[in-house]
């Protein structure tokens, strides 16, 4: 944490702003071009966003994988589901996540100050062996108040993936169409109905769409 200011300012911040969070907690030198998708994102006002930048410009890193331990630092209730083109891809954006909640110090530091408890963001603990769960597959759930939540914290799948059923918070697509999926008109079709049939509906009404 930066040692020049008040930490309790400083831990306003992490939570009012993201730009603020991505480069306190990772370390990231943003761009001007960083700064103005950051403040769309803090700003709950959007609720369906479409964010188009070049690859390498860091937008999976900001959106896919520092946007999620934001969220879920600030409300261990909300529900997020990540989508990309293959489950592959996905689930390395949820090994990210998860090396950042178990080793990244600062980010450890910050959503234990937050949390009325302060224990932070940690594993869910089984109500049968009084354990926390392991995270493996393609989604975690952490510790939570509503335990009436049926949802993971966070799931990741891959395109076409299953999601049937599923009401989330927040649904963010990451380059869910490629060079190979979308080839034909026929492909570019069977994608768009998809998202529109099966991903749309899956976000809770006031819940967060968010397109990269």
């Amino acid at each position: 944490m930066n040692p020049t200011i008040n930490q309790e300012a400083l831990s306003q911040l992490l939570y009012d702003r993201f730009d603020v969070f991505m480069e306190e907690i990772f370390g990231f030198k943003n761009e001007p071009f960083h700064n103005e998708m950051d403040a769309i994102i803090s700003n709950p006002v959007y609720q369906k966003i479409a964010l188009a930048e070049p690859r390498g410009t860091g937008k999976t890193n900001h959106l896919s994988v520092g946007y999620p331990l934001w969220e879920i630092a600030k409300n261990h209730n909300i529900t997020i589901l990540l989508i990309s083109n293959t489950a592959t891809t996905a689930s390395r954006f949820l090994s990210q996540i998860i090396n950042i909640i178990e080793k990244n110090e600062k980010y450890r530091t910050w959503n234990r100050m937050i949390d009325p408890k302060h224990i932070g963001v940690v594993p869910k603990v089984s109500t049968v062996k009084k354990v926390e769960e392991k995270w493996s597959g393609n989604a975690i759930t952490i510790d939570r108040d509503d335990l009436n939540i049926k949802e993971p914290t966070i799931t990741a799948v891959g395109l076409f993936g299953p999601i049937l059923s599923m009401h989330v918070d927040i649904v963010i697509l990451d380059d869910v169409v490629d060079e190979k999926n979308s080839q034909t008109a026929e492909q570019r079709e069977k994608i768009k109905e998809w998202v529109y049939n099966t991903v749309m509906p899956a976000r809770k009404p006031n819940g967060r769409f968010i397109a990269l």
